[in-house]
C-alpha cells in the first residue's frame, strides 16, 4: 500500500505565529477559505483544499511566520519511541545525502523536558536512515539548510513535520541594512492592520530609521506579496512541488502590483545615516524609490493630517532616561499641535514612556518584538 502522511491524507497544516496575531491569521485563513481552523499552542492548525493552496498562502501571507507540513503523529513518552518512529519516514523523498537538513524542536508539558535533546533524536534517526540506505547521510546544517524539520511534543504525543516556508515568513528580503532594535517586518504590518491600512490614506514615520514601517506600508498599497522577494522556500523539497504551478501562482499575484503616487508615504528622521540606510531596502521593492524620505527632526516636520505609524527610540539610540522622556514628551506636543483630525500607532519598546506622550490612548495592545515586551498604543488626534 503507498504511504500517504498526514499532510497528504488530510491537507492539515500548522501555521506558526506570535500570540498577538492569532485572531487576525484566523481572519486570514477564513477569508481564503481553508478548513478546521483551530487556535492552538503559538498558532493555527487548519486544512486546504489542495497541497497546492498552501504555496499561495506562503507566498502572500505577511503575519504567519512558518508554516508546517505533519509528516507523522505518535505518542513520545522518550527517545525510543521518537528514533523508531522517525526511521519509518520515507526520507528519500524530500531529502538526498547531497542536502543539507536542520531540526527545530518545542515542547509542551512532555515528560521529556528538553527540546535540544527531542530535536537530537530526529537527527540521529534521520542520520542513520541515510546510512543504512545509502552509506551516507546529509549534514546539517543549522543557517541556511535545504531542508527544516521540525518535531513538536504536547502532552507526550509527537508530531513530526516539514517546515515548508523555510527561513521566518517575517524575513522579506528587502531589508539590507538594519537600525538598533529594528521593529520586526511582520510587528509593522500587524500595527498596519490594526486600522486596517490600505494605502488610501496619506501614511507617515517621523521615525522612520530604516524604513520598515514605510516597507510595509508600501507593500500593502502597491498590492506587493510579501514573498515577492524571496527565492529560497521550504515547499520545494514537497514531492507536491510543480514549478509550472508554481511560476503561474506568482503570476496570478505579481499581476495586481499597483503604482503609488510620489509621498502618499512619507519617512524622517533625525539621523542621516538612517534615512540612506531606508534608501538602499526600499529601492529593493517595487516603487520604494515614490516614497518620500528627509532628514529631519520630527518637530520640524510640518502640519500632517493622515496615520501615523511610528516605532519611536526607546533607548538604544537615545541613550539616557530623562533624554527619552523628554523626547516622548515632545512628541506627543507634536502630534497635538500639527496632527489634528489624524489617528497614530505607536510602538512602545518601553511601555514606561507611554504617560510621558501625555495624550489619551484608545488602547494599549502587549505585543513582543524579538525579545522586547513592549505595546502598541493608538491615539486619536482631534
Amino acid at each position: 500500500m503507498f504511504f500517504m502522511y498526514i499532510y497528504q491524507r488530510e491537507k492539515r497544516f500548522f501555521a506558526k505565529c506570535p500570540t498577538e496575531f492569532l485572531d487576525l491569521v484566523e481572519k486570514e485563513l477564513i477569508q481564503r477559505k481553508c478548513l478546521s481552523i483551530k487556535k492552538r499552542f503559538r498558532g493555527i492548525s487548519f486544512k486546504c483544499k489542495s497541497v497546492e493552496d498552501i504555496f499561495e498562502i506562503n507566498y502572500t501571507s505577511s503575519l504567519i511566520s512558518k508554516i508546517y507540513a505533519p509528516l507523522i503523529e505518535f505518542p513520545a513518552p522518550g527517545k525510543k519511541e521518537i528514533y523508531e518512529n522517525v526511521m519509518k519516514i520515507k526520507w528519500e523523498d524530500f531529502l538526498t545525502p547531497q542536502k543539507t537538513f536542520s531540526i527545530e524542536g518545542s515542547l509542551s508539558n512532555s515528560k521529556i523536558n528538553n527540546s535540544h535533546y527531542a530535536a537530537l533524536c530526529v537527527k540521529d534517526a534521520i542520520a542513520d536512515y541515510f546510512r543504512k540506505k545509502y552509506g551516507k547521510r546529509p549534514s546539517v546544517n543549522k543557517r541556511d539548510p535545504d531542508l527544516s524539520i521540525n518535531i513538536f511534543i504536547e502532552n507526550n504525543f509527537a508530531t513530526v513535520s516539514l517546515n515548508i516556508s523555510g527561513k521566518s515568513l517575517h524575513q522579506r528580503g528587502y531589508r539590507k541594512f538594519s537600525s538598533s532594535a529594528p521593529i520586526q517586518e511582520n510587528l509593522a504590518h500587524f500595527m498596519l492592520k490594526l486600522h486596517p491600512y490600505k494605502g488610501k490614506e496619506r501614511m507617515l514615520d517621523p521615525f522612520c530609521g530604516s524604513g520598515t514601517l514605510l516597507a510595509e506600508a508600501l507593500m500593502i498599497a502597491c498590492k506587493i506579496p510579501s514573498g515577492y522577494l524571496r527565492k529560497k522556500w521550504g515547499f520545494f523539497n514537497m514531492p507536491e512541488f510543480n514549478k509550472k504551478i508554481w511560476e503561474n501562482i506568482k503570476s496570478k499575484y505579481n499581476k495586481h502590483i499597483t503604482e503609488i503616487e510620489y509621498g502618499k508615504i512619507v519617512g524622517s528622521d533625525i539621523s542621516m545615516e538612517e534615512i540612506e540606510k531606508a534608501k538602499v531596502n526600499l529601492k529593493n521593492i517595487p516603487f520604494g524609490e515614490r516614497i518620500k524620505l528627509t532628514q529631519k527632526d520630527f518637530k520640524e516636520i510640518p502640519a500632517f493630517k493622515g496615520l501615523i505609524f511610528t516605532n519611536p527610540p526607546y533607548g538604544i539610540r537615545m541613550g539616557k532616561k530623562e533624554k527619552l522622556k523628554e523626547m516622548i514628551k515632545d512628541f506627543g506636543d507634536f502630534l497635538k499641535k500639527k496632527c489634528t483630525d489624524s489617528t497614530a500607532y505607536i510602538y512602545f519598546g518601553n511601555r514606561e514612556l507611554i504617560k510621558d506622550l501625555g495624550l489619551k490612548t484608545s488602547f494599549k495592545l502587549p505585543v513582543k518584538n524579538g525579545g522586547i515586551d513592549g505595546r502598541i498604543v493608538k491615539v486619536e488626534i482631534y
